[in-house]
């Protein structure tokens, strides 16, 4: 099911300031003013500077075309801590990384230079929840779709479902499914107008492993429609 990141923000953007990199100064009084400052560009070097201060991931964000510099590969466990910094939840990936390994499923990783953007895994294994076992026997799902906030809206969780669905059809799959929540109607907009359709049996409970702010484990539910996509 996706659960799209949403950590980060400040969309990244041209230069706001106009300053094209030139110091904004202040006007210090002339004759007869005495001490007195006159705060003509106060206001507005506090701001160019406010608007200065990104940090190395907007930086890329705003300087490179996210197209030309995208590519999706499956992550290595070399990778790891790459993901951690720019996506948090070691547990899930460190999982998700094994499994991968033992065959179970493919983690593929957007990067934008040397940053990850994003990730989708691709479910190669039996369903846990019962009902999608029972109707969608041997069907892959894309799971925990996912994008880091300033990156989102610019066509990076659409190649990751594209990306997703090349593999599985590589594979020999011919259909593909994933779950979404159902008050997540945005997204869900998204996959209908990918091709994907409600696959005509209801809602079902997905229910996956998530760690509190506190490092405490816990297991967390929530109500999906399952879509599916013939390849």
């Amino acid at each position: 099911m996706d659960r799209t990141a949403d950590r980060r923000s400040g969309e990244g953007s041209a230069d706001p300031s106009g300053t094209s990199g030139r110091p904004l100064t202040c006007c210090r009084g002339g004759a007869g003013e005495g001490n007195r400052t006159l705060k003509c560009g106060g206001r507005r070097s506090r701001l160019a500077s406010r608007r200065n201060r990104v940090d190395r991931h907007n930086e890329l964000v705003r300087l490179s075309p996210v197209g030309a510099r995208l590519q999706i590969r499956p992550g290595a466990e070399a990778e790891l801590p790459a993901l951690v910094e720019a996506l948090g939840q070691r547990p899930f990936f460190a999982d998700r990384l094994a499994r991968q390994h033992q065959g179970r499923g493919l983690l593929l990783v957007a990067w934008l230079g040397d940053r990850p953007a994003g990730d989708v895994y691709l479910l190669r294994e039996p369903a846990d929840v019962p009902e999608v076992h029972r109707y969608l026997p041997g069907v892959p799902q894309l799971d925990h779709l996912e994008v880091v906030g300033p990156l989102q809206r610019r066509g990076i969780g659409t190649a990751l479902i594209g990306a997703g669905e090349d593999t599985a059809r590589r594979l020999g799959d011919q259909r593909v499914a994933l779950g979404v929540g159902l008050a997540n109607v945005e997204a869900r907009r998204l996959y209908e107008r990918l091709g994907y359709v409600d696959w005509g049996h209801g809602p079902v409970v997905g229910t996956w492993p998530a760690v509190r702010d506190d490092g405490a484990a816990v297991a967390v539910s929530q109500l999906i429609d399952m879509l599916v996509k013939h390849l």
